[in-house]
């Protein structure tokens, strides 16, 4: 058998070998970049649905922080008289 031959057949399955690793690296590089898209936008999704049940429970604690406020306002004239009046007969501290 002639040495050169079986080095050229070789040559050429280690060739052909190389591409397609070379092929299979590319198709998974672009898998991966599909995977990571992926989760870059769910954890956009989950950051958004946080944030808008955030504002949620601040807004249910602001109305029960106030509603004792405004239920005295309503039920006594002359704290809601000062309310409407504020500063404006105030003498300043300094």
């Amino acid at each position: 058998m002639d040495w050169y031959h079986l080095l050229a057949d070789n040559d050429k399955f280690f060739t052909s070998l190389g591409n397609i690793a070379v092929f299979v690296q590319a198709v998974f590089f672009i898998l991966s970049i599909y995977f990571i898209w992926r989760q870059l936008r769910e954890t956009r999704r989950q950051i958004q649905e946080n944030t808008d049940l955030t504002r949620a429970a601040n807004a249910q604690k602001l109305v029960e922080l106030s509603s004792p406020f405004n239920l005295l306002l309503i039920q006594n004239r002359e704290v809601a008289e000062l309310w409407l009046q504020g500063v404006a007969n105030t003498r300043p501290w300094i």
